[in-house]
């Protein structure tokens, strides 16, 4: 009897799919100053998003500036603090972090 309903069950799409094992979520080793309690923003890590066009001068001014955005990311909260960046190079990127530093810490 097994052998005449084995090939219509597998055949039928209704039973084959509420058969269907569910899969299981492999999760990565996360970081532990992504896992452990802290104060915001005292781990980060650093990015940068861009280039963009922005209008320099008065709200008439035709003129435009290449610019980019530096971003900081809380580890902890993944709250983010956004910084103006004018060109790529590293003392840019030294005054942008400065910057971080100093309205963090106010």
């Amino acid at each position: 009897m097994k052998q005449v309903i084995r090939p219509v069950l597998h055949r039928c799409s209704q039973s084959f799919k509420l058969k269907a094992a569910a899969s299981q979520q492999l999760m990565g080793q996360l970081p532990l100053t992504r896992v452990t309690v802290a104060c915001p923003f005292l781990n980060a890590e650093t990015d940068y998003v861009g280039p963009f066009e922005i209008k320099s001068g008065n709200t008439r001014s035709k003129t435009t500036t290449k610019c980019y955005v530096a971003l900081f990311i809380c580890m902890a909260t993944k709250a983010m603090h956004l910084e103006l960046v004018f060109n790529l190079t590293s003392e840019a990127c030294i005054a942008a972090l400065k910057n971080f530093i100093l309205e963090d810490g106010e």
